[in-house]
C-alpha cells in the first residue's frame, strides 16, 4: 500500500467532480491503473520481476508499452479488470474534461497483483498476455 495524493477531475459526461490517485510528473517506471468501472485504483512497478518478464515479452511482439499488458494481466478487483485510463467513478466514463486539478487528499492505494498468471511459463504467458490484450480493446 501507498499513500498517494488524490488529484480533482471533471468527467465530461456526468459532470462529476471526483479525486483520483496521481503519482504526479516525476513518476519513473510506475503507474496508478484504474478499474473500468472507475471505483479502484492500483499501483505497479515495471521493475518487479514479473513486470520485467512482462516486457521482454511485450518487446519481442514489437511494441514497447507494458502498461496495457499489465493492466490487462492484474488481477481484477471486484469483477473489473484494470485499464491505463482514467474513469469517473459514477458512470465509468473515460471522457474527461479535466484531471490532475487541484489536491483534494491522499488515498492508500494497494500494488496490483497478478496471482493468476505470475506462475505461467513465458510461453502461456505470452498467449494469456495477447488474449487479455485483445479482451481488454474489445471492452
Amino acid at each position: 500500500m501507498k499513500d498517494i495524493a488524490l488529484l480533482e477531475a471533471k468527467c465530461a459526461d456526468c459532470g462529476r467532480l471526483f479525486g483520483h490517485p496521481s503519482l504526479g510528473d516525476f513518476a519513473y517506471g510506475e503507474v496508478v491503473l484504474c478499474t473500468a468501472d472507475g471505483k479502484h485504483y492500483a499501483t505497479v512497478d515495471a521493475f518487479n520481476e514479473f513486470a520485467v518478464q512482462v516486457h521482454a515479452l511485450v518487446r519481442s511482439g514489437g511494441t514497447s508499452s507494458i502498461w496495457p499488458a499489465l493492466a490487462a494481466l492484474a488481477d481484477p478487483v471486484a469483477g473489473q479488470q484494470f485499464t491505463t485510463s482514467l474513469h469517473c467513478p459514477d458512470c465509468g466514463s473515460n471522457n474527461l474534461e479535466y484531471w490532475g486539478g487541484q489536491k483534494v487528499g491522499v488515498a492508500c492505494v494497494p500494488e496490483a497483483s497478478f496471482t493468476a498468471v505470475a506462475g505461467l511459463s513465458p510461453s502461456l504467458l505470452a498467449q494469456h498476455m495477447a488474449l487479455a490484450i485483445s479482451q481488454a480493446r474489445e471492452a
